[in-house]
């Protein structure tokens, strides 16, 4: 059985109010995985309080920040088609 990954004192865990998913995109822009979302965790930070989707990764539940950059997903409602894609990461130009 899979426990709720340790979060800062503070937090609290309400189970995912949806069926909601955390698509995960590669670099390109392309879709390459995506995570089942089973809870939202409020987790206190020095400007307030920050919403991270817990998501099942692996056979355990991570926090969506620890799945994957948070750049590279998006978080999708029931019925909503997954994007096949999303703007790709810009490349840094050196001289």
């Amino acid at each position: 059985m899979s426990t709720y990954p340790t979060l800062p004192a503070g937090s609290t865990i309400v189970p995912a109010p949806a069926d909601l998913t955390l698509a995960r995109y590669q670099d390109n822009g392309e879709h390459g995985w995506s995570y089942p979302v089973v809870a939202l965790a409020s987790i206190p930070t020095e400007g307030g309080v920050a919403v991270v989707p817990l998501v099942v990764k692996g056979g355990g539940i991570v926090r969506a920040d620890e799945a994957a950059p948070i750049d590279r997903t998006r978080l999708v409602g029931p019925d909503k088609p997954i994007p096949a894609r999303i703007p790709p990461v810009a490349v840094a130009v050196t001289q």
